[in-house]
């Protein structure tokens, strides 16, 4: 399998940065009267709410017990988006949410209807091999690694850094910014 040409941040967060989605196992059941589905596309948090549901706010609680984000639900409305990563082009800095047990909860007149959320990317390396194209000689210094994301939450890559190489001026010369979606 032969890697295609490098991808630039533009490039990389024009086309869909974190693609794919893949709903939160265990979080729902058919009985459930409010949440109808709960998944990832891109860079936020998907969720669908039954037709019928009288939810006015989504509060997303991190891992530290404050609230990451509140979301007013509009009459009629069906589906919330909750930014998770802010990969916004032209940013100094990229917000990322913390790994960790998350609480959705849902704010209707008369209660609140809770749910857990583990949300964990875990990274697994699929492959790795010479960069064979290029304009010059350099570039068959550099590496295709190829990352797939098993967990339960997006994440993306910002850095590589190589371990008990004889020179340590190869850290730090990444060229690109990788984003690494739920189940790619």
């Amino acid at each position: 399998m032969s890697p295609g040409p490098p991808i630039s941040r533009r490039g990389l967060l024009r086309t869909g940065i974190l693609s794919g989605s893949l709903a939160l196992a265990g979080c729902l059941d058919e009985s459930d009267p409010v949440f109808q589905e709960i998944s990832f596309e891109e860079s936020h948090l998907v969720v669908r709410l039954h037709d019928e549901h009288a939810v006015e706010q989504l509060n997303l609680i991190a891992p530290d017990g404050s609230i990451f984000s509140q979301s007013a639900v509009a009459t009629g409305a069906t589906t919330v988006r909750i930014e998770m990563l802010d990969l916004r082009e032209g940013l100094s800095s990229y917000d990322h949410y913390t790994p960790g047990e998350y609480e959705l909860v849902a704010i209707l007149p008369e209660r609140t209807v809770t749910r857990e959320l583990a949300l964990r990317p875990e990274l697994h390396v699929v492959d790795v091999h010479q960069f064979r194209e290029g304009d010059n000689a350099g570039d068959l210094s550099k590496l295709a690694v190829t990352l797939e994301n098993v967990g339960t939450a997006p994440t993306w890559i910002y850095d590589f850094a190589y371990v008990g190489v004889p020179d340590n001026g190869s850290n730090g010369c990444v060229e690109s910014l990788d984003s690494v979606g739920v189940g790619r």
